[in-house]
C-alpha cells in the first residue's frame, strides 16, 4: 500500500528530524504512539523481593497458591477475580478508601462487596511502603494511617496503573513538553510543537484500545487536513471492567455530571428488574 516500516530505537533530533538506527529521517508531521508499560513504584524493597504485572504473570507455570494484588483500579480487580477463581487466595491492596475509584461508588460497592463474598481480603486506605522477603515468601508492608501492616504471600502483583513509554525519544530535542505521566496535548491531540502529534496510553486519559483507535483518525486527519482540523470529544466513552458480573458505563459519572452541570437528572434502573 505503499507504507515503509522499519524497525529500530527512534530519537528526535528536532521538531522535523528523527534519527533512527544511524539513519536521519526528515518528516513535516509527526504520530507518536509508543503506549505504555505497567508503573512500578519506588518503594524499598521492591526490586530484590521479585513481582509480577499484568504483562508478566501470564507467563507463570505454576498457579500461587496466594497472591498479594497491589493496586484495586480495573487490572487489579480482574485478576484478583481471576485468580481467586482458580485457587489462589487473594489479597487486594488499595490506596484510595475504595477499589475502581473512578466508578460510581454503588459500582464500585457492588463489585467490592461481590469481590468480598468470594474470599477475597481487601484492604482499603493502605499505602505500600515496603517489600521484603520472609523464607520462601514475599511480605508486603502497608501505611494504614499510621499503622503499619503487613501481609505475606507467594507472589506480588502490582496493578498500579501504567507509565508512557517515552525513554530515549530525546523530545527535549523537539521541545516537545511532557512529564512522568503523559505527554501533553491539545484537543486536537497536537503536542507543545503543532507537527508533532500524540495519542493512545503515552497521552494518558482514557487507556483504551477503542480510544487509541479513534484518536488516530482525529490525529491523522488534522496533520493531513490542517486547515478543517477536529477536535477529539470524550463525551460518550465506552468503558468496561471484566469482572463477574462486569462493571460497564458510557459518558460521564454522576459525579462528573454534578461538577460540569448546574442541575442533574439521575434515573436508577436495576438490572436484576430487566
Amino acid at each position: 500500500e505503499g507504507v515503509t516500516v522499519k524497525f529500530g530505537e527512534v530519537s528526535f533530533k528536532s521538531a522535523t528530524e528523527l534519527s533512527l538506527n544511524g539513519e536521519s529521517i526528515s518528516s513535516r508531521n509527526t504520530l507518536i504512539a509508543t503506549g505504555s508499560r505497567p508503573g512500578v513504584p519506588r518503594v524499598e524493597g521492591l526490586e530484590e523481593t521479585g513481582y509480577l504485572t499484568n504483562e508478566g504473570v501470564f507467563d507463570l507455570m505454576q498457579l500461587p497458591a496466594s497472591l498479594i494484588v497491589v493496586g484495586g483500579g480495573p487490572i487489579g480487580v480482574e485478576l484478583g477475580q481471576a485468580f481467586e477463581r482458580l485457587g489462589s487466595k487473594i489479597t487486594i491492596i488499595q490506596g484510595p478508601e475504595r477499589i475502581m475509584p473512578r466508578e460510581d461508588t454503588e459500582v464500585s460497592e457492588t463489585v467490592s462487596s461481590v469481590l468480598t463474598s468470594e474470599g477475597i481480603n481487601i484492604v482499603t486506605n493502605a499505602r505500600f511502603v515496603k517489600a521484603s522477603r520472609n523464607g520462601d515468601k514475599k511480605v508486603v508492608t502497608a501505611k494504614q494511617g499510621d499503622q503499619l501492616v503487613t501481609f505475606e504471600a507467594d507472589e506480588i502483583l502490582l496493578a498500579l496503573g501504567r507509565q508512557p513509554n517515552i525513554g530515549g525519544l530525546d523530545l527535549e530535542a523537539a521541545g516537545v513538553k511532557y512529564d512522568n505521566k503523559s505527554i501533553k496535548v491539545n484537543e486536537y491531540l497536537q503536542t507543545s510543537v503543532s507537527n508533532i502529534l500524540a495519542i493512545g496510553d503515552v497521552i494518558g486519559g482514557y487507556l483504551f484500545t477503542h480510544v487509541a483507535v479513534y484518536q488516530a483518525g482525529v490525529a491523522v486527519r488534522n496533520a493531513l487536513v490542517p486547515f478543517a482540523k477536529k477536535k477529539v470529544d470524550y463525551r460518550v466513552v465506552p468503558w468496561c471492567t471484566f469482572t463477574d458480573p462486569e462493571a460497564a458505563r458510557v459518558g460521564l459519572t454522576p459525579e462528573e455530571a454534578e461538577k460540569q452541570y448546574k442541575q442533574v437528572r439521575i434515573v436508577k434502573f436495576p438490572w436484576a428488574d430487566i
